[in-house]
């Protein structure tokens, strides 16, 4: 009985381009049924939120706010020396974000009489996001630091 034998460059010319439109048609079974989900009807309030926040920032550059957060609490009180050109906020809002402890973070509002202070407990040492705004929120603040909360410097540098 005869054998023939099969050319495998033959093979090759062939067999590519069918394993190719094989593989493109897998391909593109996965991809129509494994379509990302639609995004939320809330999406667009996601978008708006992130508007204000550039707007509040861009404000408080606009009056030029400067800040000294001390938040090392030793006597229970926090206090923040604020400077900014033009009126000064009858209130202030300090929020504390922890970067690995979310049982760590604090909301603090501070009331303007000889300067602003609240009663406040000590928090440790670590990665903290912190942003300071005013009452009606209209400008923020904000400063990623990393240690101790003694002492913190927020707002653009003097020029």
């Amino acid at each position: 009985m005869l054998v023939k034998r099969i050319n495998p460059a033959l093979l090759i010319v062939i067999g590519l381009p069918v394993a190719a439109v094989l593989a493109s048609t897998v391909a593109a079974v996965i991809a129509v049924r494994g379509q990302d989900p639609q995004l939320p009807d809330e999406y667009h309030w996601e978008g708006q939120q992130l508007d204000q926040d550039f707007l509040r920032s861009r404000h408080a550059d606009e009056l030029g706010v400067r800040a000294t957060l001390h938040l090392g609490a030793l006597d229970g009180r926090c206090s923040v020396d604020l400077q900014l050109h033009g009126e000064r906020p009858a209130r202030l809002n300090v929020a504390l974000t922890h970067g690995a402890r979310k049982a760590l973070d604090r909301h603090l509002s501070l009331a303007l009489s000889e300067g602003y202070t609240a009663s406040c407990e000590p928090l440790p040492s670590g990665l903290w996001h912190i942003e300071l705004s005013d009452g009606q929120r209209t400008w923020a603040v904000r400063e990623d630091t990393q240690g101790s909360l003694d002492r913190v410097y927020m707002g653009a540098p003097d020029s």
